[in-house]
């Protein structure tokens, strides 16, 4: 049935109904009705139902007032519209830097595909880009159809590429570096997003400007980094038309529940690492003392899962998190059962949180990386951390946030920030994807050398590292791609010892993980000074390649000297020379001499002297074993 309103209240009217409407053969009247109570209202009724988003064309003629006057005959439109659910209609290509033009008009565009089965009007809706919102003008956008969003004085020239609609603010409406889109149907509800970046191209000439972003598969409507890559088509785009990257099928992940955590003792946040569907999960699927009251998807990016709880969680206290699984993702794709250990997060002190690895020189198109380790017993909230770097004249550069997300770093856990790190991740093959954040802005690492400084919002310096690239392996010739790892987490951030060369049977990095080159020193041994492993192989394998030399005494502020002699009783290395020592540490030997060459395979005495003012004198002689490359 339709509605008919008229201006003016009606005289009678009698069948045959042909005399006053003209609809097309898509539908067939077979009656009209009139209001009782208000003549100028009418209704019309259709053998069969109204398919929503369909057009049909209905004229209507001599209809009279009550004072005889005959209506102008009038053709009008009828139509029910569809409803339209989330990524009915997708966000398909984006050509936010038309400059340098391939063959397309230089405007920027925004295409939409509608990839359902339905004809929708979108009259009324909301395109937001940054913070503007616009309001788009009405349209029946049909099924399968592409429609570009631009600004009025691009009309005339895109049209020619399709339908066009003039929604853009202006002509620079779209930020090159990227940004956030959005589409939103009358009632607020999102259709359609994504957050792209000027990384998302792949190919550094075509990100200069020219080419567009184009989605591989816009049924895979998680609008992540890898369903989008620069257009191949000979234009430079592909507006209007099918894109010229697609492809049945997309390298999106399966969703996993990443990361946890508790902004407020009323409240624990769950990280997804795809974004959510529609499908809002059961509070049954969450086992936690106190019980889950309410669940909510959140976040710009529908990537958050909020549970409220019943009761407050209190300090000092860790709790256990059970999700079943089945939490589904916008691809229609699930996770599976994961379980959190956390606490409120507390507050961050010096050494709580350490610098593990750092890749400061990366590979040709790799990109640097940080890795963070809690060597602590806190659970730690990221974002209370930022990164800085020291100049030469001790001055810290603007510290830069890990995260705008209050989430937590776990006791035992390493967190990888980059700027990259899907290239990280694909690079050193590591798929942990809980352990890695995506920084927009980092500290740029020099190539050679620097002092990356770790902070906490009260700017306390949690941590901090001097990085050399002559801390690297005297026996490799280390080129971009390697990471410096730190032999172990409890010994001092300055000690030049304490950073190796990654080995390269782990493929020259081990972000996320336990480094390749970590050695447990527990600080209590059964003599003054030690050494581990007796036998060491210098190789880069990450077996047994640095030996370490262990001490701890009693009396403290002993001067010492530690110095490798070969079996002839010449002297191969200087570890240490007058140097004040703690109680307790490390010397590392790494197989070098003073010359920096590879010593021979064989047996040596590290000599160990220690010594001070008051007549104290201890002198160690331990022998150890150089052996060769065992492949």
């Amino acid at each position: 049935m339709a509605h008919i309103e008229f201006s003016k209240p009606l005289s009678a009217f009698s069948p045959p109904f042909d005399n006053f409407f003209s609809i097309d053969e898509r539908l067939s009247l077979i009656d009209v009705q009139r209001s009782n109570e208000e003549s100028y209202k009418i209704t019309l009724i259709f053998e069969n139902e109204i398919r929503c988003g369909l057009r049909h064309q209905l004229t209507i003629r001599g209809f009279e007032d009550l004072l005889g006057n005959v209506m102008l005959e009038t053709t009008i439109y009828i139509s029910t519209p569809c409803k339209a659910e989330p990524y009915d209609i997708v966000i398909n290509e984006i050509m936010a830097d038309p400059s340098n033009p391939v063959r397309l008009p230089e405007f920027e565009y925004v295409e939409l595909f509608n990839r359902s089965e339905k004809n929708i009007e979108i009259g009324g809706w909301t395109f937001s880009y940054g913070n503007t919102n616009r309001t788009i003008p009405a349209y029946l956008f049909p099924a399968g159809g592409y429609l570009l969003l631009v600004h009025a004085n691009a009309v005339p020239d895109l049209s020619a590429y399709g339908a066009t609609l003039p929604v853009l603010g202006s002509l620079t409406a779209l930020a090159n570096a990227g940004q956030y889109l959005q589409i939103r149907d009358n009632e607020g509800k999102v259709i359609s997003w994504v957050d792209y970046h000027s990384d998302w191209y792949d190919e550094p000439l075509k990100s200069n400007g020219g080419w567009s972003l184009e989605q591989i598969n816009p049924d895979l409507t998680c609008s992540v980094e890898s369903n989008w890559k620069a257009s191949t088509g000979r234009n430079g785009g592909t507006p209007g038309q099918q894109n010229s990257v697609y492809a049945s099928s997309s390298n999106i992940a399966l969703p996993e529940i990443m990361r946890v955590a508790a902004p407020d003792n009323h409240t624990v946040v769950l990280y997804v690492s795809n974004p959510l569907g529609n499908i809002l999960p059961d509070i049954s699927q969450f086992s936690i003392t106190p019980k889950v009251d309410r669940v909510e998807i959140t976040g710009n990016h529908f990537d958050q899962l909020k549970l409220n709880l019943q009761s407050h969680l209190n300090e000092d206290t860790w709790y256990d998190l059970s999700i079943t699984g089945n939490i589904t993702d916008c691809a229609g794709y699930k996770t599976h059962p994961t379980t959190f250990h956390f606490s409120l997060p507390q507050y961050i002190d010096s050494l709580d949180i350490v610098i593990n690895e750092i890749l400061f020189n990366p590979s040709a198109n790799g990109y640097s990386f940080v890795e963070l380790y809690n060597r602590s017993q806190k659970a730690v909230q990221i974002n209370d951390l930022q990164l800085s770097l020291r100049n030469n004249n001790g001055v810290l550069s603007t510290p830069v946030p890990l995260s705008d997300e209050p989430f937590l770093l776990l006791p035992g856990h390493y967190l990888v920030v980059s700027r990259n790190v899907e290239v990280v991740m694909q690079e050193y093959m590591a798929d942990n994807r809980s352990s890695f954040l995506q920084m927009r802005r980092m500290p740029a690492l020099t190539r050679t050398s620097g002092r990356l400084v770790l902070l906490n919002k009260s700017l306390q310096i949690i941590d901090e590292v001097h990085y050399d690239s002559r801390q690297h392996s005297d026996f490799l010739n280390v080129g971009g791609g390697v990471s410096l790892e730190r032999v172990n987490p409890n010994r001092n951030s300055f000690d030049s010892g304490n950073w190796h060369t990654a080995s390269q049977t782990a493929g020259f990095a081990t972000p996320g993980k336990q480094n390749s080159q970590y050695i447990e020193f527990s600080g209590t041994t059964n003599s003054e000074v030690s050494v581990s492993p007796e036998v060491f192989s210098p190789d880069n394998d990450g077996i047994n390649d640095i030996l370490s030399i262990n001490y701890q005494f009693d009396t403290p502020s002993l001067i010492g000297d530690v110095i490798i002699f070969d079996s002839s009783g010449r002297i191969i290395k200087s570890l240490a020379r007058q140097q004040l020592l703690s109680t307790e540490g490390t010397f590392t030997w790494d197989g070098a001499d003073d010359r920096g060459r590879k010593a021979l395979t064989g047996i040596y005495i590290v000599y160990f002297q220690a010594y001070n003012s008051e007549g104290v004198q201890k002198v160690y002689k331990i022998p150890c074993v150089l052996a060769g490359n065992r492949r």
